[in-house]
């Protein structure tokens, strides 16, 4: 059956003013065994994250792979003044099924799936149902995520790049990368009911606080509660604060105010220098935050780290006579299978601090972000975490 999916574009504010946006501006795929109008809501697994690069060096933003047992989702996600105008995505078994040409450059043009005229969106989706695309647990796919990307000031355009999803090269003369993703395994959610634990991800730590229900207004209001407040008040501290370095937030404020963050650097990499109260530097070139080269990974940190504490102070912040952090990661797929939310938090903080970890900064990175996505409230119970008896039967 031929269905039709909307490209998700969130529009900015001043734009959708300028511009205007109506149901007849929207995009529709209508092509056999395309994108479904559907989102992953709880993904099974481990994400896979990177950045959208543009002209090559420039970052603005982030390109995601997931999938549930149903659907498998790729999300474009611009960052600062980028916005989107185009996509185009391409998902295939194998390199050279990719179309190309003679000399190994993609073609654009010709790849299956494409959204145009998004209207400066901030965001642009594609799901598919596995069943249609005959993939299944432990396939390993290619996905060819490109995007033409303006940077948007005051209204005007400033800037036109040419984007793509960050990955290896194709073997031609240009630039163009692609990514992999493994379909994952989803496990049965088990005996895990909402609000016996409480997770939030980074970006909803970090937003403001408007009506109370967010995890932002939580973390203000049960700061000196459970961290204490004064000269004597307490802190949150991630790294390695013996032998290594670390960063300190003894201000609720201060931290809300640096997460989320994302695409900070190249890749996640070990603290250069211990942070007190690090801030969000802006300049004429865009907004930095000292202790950056932490990337991705210090945000995941950082936004566990809270759950984990509030879990252990807070009686009604999980319902759960169980501690957040014995819970087990129950993922075949993942290299933590088998281990504690504490021990895996404990090797991110090792190498955060530069006190070493066995597991790369793209590993840790993505299992705190399905850790974190686990039991989000008003979403569905993850899979990526059973009962500490070893699962969740």
């Amino acid at each position: 059956m031929r269905r039709a999916t909307l490209a998700r574009g969130i529009i900015l504010p001043v734009l959708a003013l300028v511009f205007g946006c109506s149901e007849g501006d929207r995009q529709w795929s209508t092509a056999p065994g395309g994108p479904q109008d559907q989102t992953v809501d709880d993904p099974c697994g481990e994400v896979t994250s990177v950045r959208l690069l543009a002209g090559q060096t420039i970052d603005v933003g982030s390109v995601t792979v997931a999938n549930d047992g149903t659907e498998l989702c790729v999300t474009y996600q611009t960052s600062g003044d980028w916005t989107l105008v185009e996509t185009h995505l391409d998902i295939r078994l194998t390199l050279g099924d990719v179309p190309q040409t003679r000399s190994g450059n993609p073609k654009v043009g010709k790849f299956t799936y494409s959204h145009k005229n998004l209207g400066h969106a901030t965001s642009d989706e594609y799901c598919f149902l596995l069943e249609d695309l005959g993939y299944t647990a432990g396939t390993d796919l290619v996905v060819a995520a490109h995007a033409v990307v303006e940077r948007v000031v005051d209204g005007q355009v400033q800037q036109n790049e040419t984007a793509w999803g960050e990955g290896p090269e194709f073997p031609g003369n240009s630039w163009a990368m692609y990514l992999g993703h493994q379909v994952q395994e989803c496990n049965d959610p088990g005996p895990f009911e909402e609000g016996d634990f409480t997770t939030y991800p980074q970006s909803e730590w970090g937003e403001d606080c408007v009506d109370g229900s967010q995890a932002s207004c939580y973390l203000l209001d049960h700061w000196d509660g459970c961290l204490g407040s004064g000269e004597e008040g307490g802190e949150i501290l991630v790294g390695c604060p013996i032998g290594g370095n670390f960063v300190s937030f003894t201000d609720p404020y201060a931290l809300q105010d640096y997460l989320p963050l994302f695409n900070e650097a190249l890749q996640s990499q070990p603290l250069l220098q211990s942070y007190f109260n690090p801030v969000v530097v802006a300049d004429e070139e865009g907004e930095s935050r000292e202790g950056g080269e932490g990337g991705e990974l210090l945000g995941q940190v950082l936004a566990l780290t809270l759950s984990l504490t509030f879990d252990a102070c807070d009686p009604d912040f999980g319902a759960s006579d169980l501690a957040l952090g014995d819970l087990v990661v129950c993922s075949d797929a993942s290299p933590f299978n088998g281990m504690t939310v504490s021990q895996v938090l404990q090797e991110a903080n090792n190498f955060l601090g530069g006190c070493g970890s066995s597991f790369t900064a793209d590993e840790l990175t993505a299992a705190l972000a399905a850790i974190n996505q686990s039991f989000v409230p008003g979403q569905s119970v993850g899979s990526y975490l059973c009962l500490p008896d070893g699962g969740n039967e």
